[in-house]
């Protein structure tokens, strides 16, 4: 019975076209699981995917999808993955998204601008990636520091390659940031603060105008399982 589908599982399977409106709602309101990645679907994001209230999980990256995502993908409340990465998607992201199950996000390698959403419900947040994209502004804090510093949960934060201005938020140094890469914007200011991390174990922050130092001490932290690599601006040095 189509009604009852809960997974659809359909990446790398040479699709092309367009993902059509009236497939979603004839699906039913069951569906959980999505994954068309790495495919040859083009045109827009279906306005009915994103009104099924059981997606956990969605995978359209690898494809040539165009337009903008759309707002009521933030506030699916069951979805713990999203994943619209090296596709040509524009448009901004809502900053007032609810997705609070969220662990991964990924959107980069897109041409999305405006600000990176700050995403302060998603307190289980493990990953988010919005890299290779135009956008400007400040550095955000991903979620209340109250919210993610009790949780000892070390996840990736990935914004290089795009327009931030700004010095990095002296609130990071609460963040259990594991994995960090600010490189390729337009930061300014004193990079001491990725010192404070306790958790970071690789930071990039190349190719931006930061100055200051950091201790070498700071890749001898016992905490941290891998390699230290940390890389910054010219004006950069360890102490």
């Amino acid at each position: 019975m189509v009604g009852g589908v809960v997974a659809l599982l359909m990446g790398n399977q040479h699709l092309h076209g367009a993902m059509t409106e009236e497939v979603w709602p004839a699906l039913g309101a069951s569906l959980k699981y999505l994954d068309l990645s790495g495919n040859d679907l083009e045109g827009s994001i279906p306005t009915s995917l994103s009104l099924l209230p059981k997606l956990i999980y969605v995978n359209l990256a690898n494809n040539t999808l165009v337009s903008s995502i759309l707002p009521a993908m933030f506030h699916l409340q069951r979805l713990t993955h999203l994943l619209l990465s090296q596709n040509t998607l524009q448009g901004t992201l809502p900053q007032d998204s609810t997705l609070v199950s969220l662990k991964v996000l990924d959107v980069s390698r897109n041409q999305l601008t405006g600000a990176v959403p700050v995403l302060q419900h998603s307190s289980n947040l493990q990953v988010a990636f919005f890299s290779h994209n135009q956008f400007s502004g400040s550095v955000p804090v991903p979620a209340p520091v109250n919210q993610l510093g009790t949780k000892y949960v070390a996840f990736e934060l990935g914004m290089s390659n795009n327009l931030l201005t700004g010095t990095i938020p002296a609130e990071y140094q609460y963040l259990p940031v594991r994995n960090l890469d600010l490189s390729q914007n337009q930061l300014t200011g004193d990079i001491s603060v990725l010192a404070l991390m306790p958790f970071l174990a690789r930071a990039r922050v190349s190719e931006n105008r930061l100055t200051g130092s950091l201790p070498v001490k700071l890749c001898l932290n016992p905490i941290h399982n891998n390699p230290c690599d940390i890389s910054y601006s010219s004006q950069g040095r360890f102490g």
